[in-house]
């Protein structure tokens, strides 16, 4: 009896052993896999950020085409040069990064753009900068455009929609730099702004 009792207890020592010794066998095989495939997208962003003139010239030709092509679609507006509201969110993403990325093909042009309303207060002299931003079709990813209401006149908070509404504002965009700040920043100047309900 005590043979059986010793071989069972042995028996079941063994069993826990290697149930726990494959656990975490697999636990440490799923890491390594993790870790190839962050390595993996880590290497990926950057090698595109390292950039391949060619196709960022491809990518830039093909959102022009597409802003182009929307606006052509467009008729009814023929004083708005990028509405971002007829491209679909991946588009409207990739035309805004690129605005961020080389600001001087886009500065005098009109836009109008959609999504949701963002305040931000500049600690340093209490301003405030209103912002709508965009997110890509994944909603991982924002985007965000600066907008200056008409003269800049409107009261905050009063006059303003409240956080994360969302808006469609159209302006033209310029450049400007504040002040001690070499900065150059790009935002839509005496733009229209509505709430989309």
């Amino acid at each position: 009896m005590k043979l059986l009792k010793k071989r069972s207890i042995t028996f079941l020592c063994i069993c826990i052993c290697v149930i726990g010794a494959t656990h975490c066998g697999k636990k440490q095989e799923d890491q390594s896999n993790t870790a190839r495939s962050v390595e993996q997208v880590m290497d990926e962003q950057i090698n595109s950020e390292k950039g391949n003139d060619q196709k960022d010239a491809k990518n830039t030709e093909n959102v022009q085409n597409e802003v182009e092509k929307s606006n052509e679609d467009d008729s009814s507006d023929s004083d708005i040069d990028y509405d971002l509201t007829q491209m679909n969110s991946d588009m409207v993403y990739a035309t805004i990064y690129q605005l961020m990325v080389d600001p001087d093909d886009y500065i005098g042009k009109t836009f109008r753009i959609k999504g949701t309303y963002y305040a931000a207060e500049n600690p340093n002299n209490e301003e405030y900068y209103h912002c709508c931003i965009i997110k890509d079709a994944m909603a991982c990813c924002a985007q965000g455009l600066e907008f200056v209401w008409g003269d800049g006149s409107h009261a905050y908070p009063d006059e303003y929609p409240a956080e994360d509404a969302e808006i469609e504002v159209q302006g033209t965009l310029e450049a400007y730099k504040e002040k001690n700040d070499d900065t150059t920043y790009c935002r839509l100047a005496n733009a229209d702004m509505k709430i989309i309900e």
